[in-house]
C-alpha cells in the first residue's frame, strides 16, 4: 500500500499527474482518490473493473481498492488528482453529524460504479487546484474550505449508496473504515474476527453479520483476498520470491498459499513472478 501523509492543517493533496501509456503498476492508497480526467483516454483497471475514461470522466476510488490505468495515445493522458485523508472525512461526517459523509471512505464492491460525469464537481476540482497553487496563504485556505465542499458534492452525487437504511449501514461504516485499516498494516500477522470484532467494539457474530452485509465478504474472506492481492504486487513488481511473498503477507503455510494464489489469478507465484513489462 502507497502512504499518504497528511499535515494536521492540510488534510488533501491535490495535483497533476499524466497517465502514461504503458499500464502502470498495481497500487492502493490510504485515502479517498478523486480523479478528473483533463486531457486524453485511457483505461481505468479498479480491483476485478475495467473503465474506459475520457476528458471530463471522475472517478472515485477508495483505500482498499488496488486500481492502475494506462493511456492510449503515446503523450498519455493527464488527470487531476485529490486525495481526501480519512481524518478530513471524519471530521466532516463529525461537524454536520451525518456518517454518510464518511461512507464515501469505505464505498466499494462489484455493484459501485466508480466512474461518473458531473460539471459541478469537474469545475470544483479546478478551481481548488488553481487556488491551491496560486501561492498565497489566503488561496491555499480557501482550497482547503472549498475541498470539503467537494466532498458534499460528491455524496450527493452517491446518495443512492450512502442512504440510511434500517440495516445501519451508515452507523457501520467508521467501524468497517478501522477494521480495514487494522488488516492492511498487519496483513503479515495473524488476524482472526475476534480480533475485529475488538477494535470495532462489537460482539464477534454482530460484527461479522455486519461486515459481510456491508462488503459482500465474510472476515476471513476479505483477509484473504486483500493477503493475495497484496502478494500478487509484491511478486509481479517487487519481483520477491514466492517464499517470502507468502510470508510478508500472513500465510503461514506455503502450500496453502500456492492453491489460494493460483485459484484467484489462474498463474502460480512463481509464474507471476516472472513476468515482465507493465
Amino acid at each position: 500500500m502507497d502512504q499518504e501523509d497528511f499535515a494536521a492543517n492540510e488534510p488533501f493533496k491535490i495535483f497533476k499527474y499524466t497517465v502514461p501509456a504503458a499500464m502502470e503498476k498495481l497500487h492502493i492508497h490510504n485515502c479517498l482518490e478523486l480523479g478528473l480526467v483533463i486531457r486524453g483516454k485511457g483505461i481505468f483497471y479498479i480491483e476485478n473493473k475495467k473503465y474506459n475514461f475520457k476528458k471530463n470522466d471522475l472517478f472515485l476510488i477508495n483505500s482498499t481498492e488496488a486500481h492502475r490505468a494506462k493511456a492510449v495515445s503515446k503523450t498519455g493522458a493527464e488527470f487531476i488528482f485529490v486525495f481526501l485523508s480519512g481524518h478530513l472525512m471524519e471530521s466532516i461526517s463529525g461537524l454536520l453529524q451525518k456518517p454518510s459523509y464518511f461512507n464515501l471512505y469505505t464505498l466499494t464492491g462489484p455493484t459501485f460504479k466508480n466512474i461518473f460525469q458531473n460539471r459541478d464537481v469537474a469545475e470544483l476540482v479546478n478551481t481548488i487546484h488553481d487556488m491551491y497553487y496560486a501561492g498565497p496563504t489566503l488561496e491555499r485556505d480557501l482550497a482547503k474550505i472549498k475541498s470539503m465542499q467537494l466532498i458534499l458534492l460528491i455524496s450527493n452525487q452517491f446518495k443512492s449508496f450512502l442512504k440510511d437504511t434500517a440495516q445501519g449501514r451508515n452507523t457501520f461504516s467508521e467501524t468497517l473504515a478501522r477494521t480495514q485499516d487494522f488488516i492492511n498494516q498487519n496483513l503479515s500477522r495473524k488476524i482472526q474476527s475476534k480480533d475485529l470484532a475488538r477494535i470495532s467494539g462489537l460482539s464477534e457474530s454482530h460484527f461479522r453479520k455486519n461486515f459481510k452485509k456491508y462488503l459482500g465478504l465474510s472476515p476471513n474472506e476479505y483477509i484473504l483476498q486483500r493477503r493475495l492481492r497484496e502478494a500478487y504486487i509484491l511478486l509481479r513488481y517487487k519481483k520477491i520470491s514466492p517464499q517470502m511473498a507468502a510470508i510478508k503477507t500472513g500465510f503461514q503455510n506455503y502450500s496453502y498459499f500456492f492453491r489460494c494464489f493460483k485459484k484467484e489469478y489462474a498463474r502460480t507465484p512463481s509464474e507471476t513472478s516472472q513476468l515482465t513489462g507493465q
